[in-house]
């Protein structure tokens, strides 16, 4: 892991670069950005965020067929996903669900059918809570080959106690997404950078996925050396052309999970906001181009895989 220590202002990705050191790779291309989670091998250690305007179901099945990894939102009914991803014949069925009393019995219908899921994501605001942990201790009981992705913690306390519960992959990020207003409505929140050194310099069974904060392709490599193993990230898929996401006037109309847009309830108080985002290109097109740029900072890094960002410098800005 990367030991250093700071002073001073807490960081984002913004106040800080990586530091380039001496490369032998003949070609950045040569560059291993392969991602291992469980018994898959991803291209990328990269998951767009799931959201009703940057995944749907047939977004799921063509980044399963490319081998990219992919969590299908919880927006849809969960054993209605579960079931078309078992039809479509998925090599990872990986889904989200919720916590309440109606995600019970949607895992307790796939149950009942013997459908298929390999990853199981628990997708809340606020991850350091009682009922996040019961819901990762009955997916582990129930679910024992699956892989259980729980969050959003800000704190290593929050990573522990979901560690503790039995989950596998712990999103970490409270209030840093280019959509999220957490922070303004409520004043919680924890910069992304710090907040990823402070988790990964303890010592961690469970994987750490960064969540929210990426505003550039560069902010991926920076949260590696942070100490995340993977990111996930919405405004660089939601603008793709073919995202679920509205496209009005050449924009992309990117809304998250807590926003009234979601929500549809003004009586529902919501910690997100619509944007209007330049339209990107396809979702394939988009995948190469962060390829390109994490084999890149592989290549500055002066390694050949993604293991050795952990020990990458950098340098804080003024």
């Amino acid at each position: 892991m990367t030991e250093q220590i700071y002073h001073g202002k807490e960081l984002e990705y913004s106040d800080i670069l990586l530091v380039p050191k001496y490369s032998q790779l003949d070609t950045r291309n040569a560059a291993d950005t392969s991602f291992k989670l469980g018994k898959f091998s991803f291209n990328l250690p990269v998951v767009p965020s799931n959201m009703k305007t940057v995944i749907d179901i047939e977004l799921c099945k063509q980044l399963d067929d490319n081998n990219y990894f992919y969590i299908m939102h919880r927006f849809d009914n969960v054993f209605e996903t579960v079931q078309k991803l078992n039809d479509l014949n998925c090599n990872c069925v990986s889904v989200s669900i919720g916590v309440n009393r109606d995600s019970y019995d949607q895992l307790e219908a796939i149950i009942l059918n013997k459908y298929r899921i390999d990853i199981i994501t628990i997708d809340v605001a606020h991850g350091h809570h009682q009922k996040v942990g019961s819901m990762v201790r009955f997916v582990k009981k129930h679910f024992p080959d699956s892989i259980v992705i729980a969050g959003n913690v800000g704190t290593y306390d929050g990573f522990q106690f979901l560690e503790d519960a039995g989950a596998d992959v712990i999103k970490v990020g409270i209030g840093s997404g280019v959509i999220c207003t957490t922070r303004y409505k409520t004043g919680f929140g924890t910069p992304m950078f710090s907040t990823l050194l402070k988790i990964s310099s303890h010592k961690t069974k469970a994987k750490i996925m960064a969540d929210g904060g990426c505003k550039e392709f560069g902010d991926i490599a920076k949260a590696l050396v942070a100490g995340a193993d993977c990111v996930m990230a919405g405004s660089f898929f939601a603008g793709c052309i073919d995202s679920p996401a509205k496209h009005i006037n050449g924009h992309k109309q990117y809304y998250g999970s807590t926003s009234y847009t979601q929500k549809r309830n003004k009586l529902n108080f919501v910690e997100g906001k619509q944007i209007e985002i330049d339209l990107a290109p396809e979702y394939n097109i988009r995948l190469r181009e962060i390829e390109k740029a994490l084999k890149s900072s592989i290549s500055y890094a002066g390694c050949k895989d993604l293991s050795c960002l952990s020990n990458a410098e950098f340098i804080q800005l003024k």
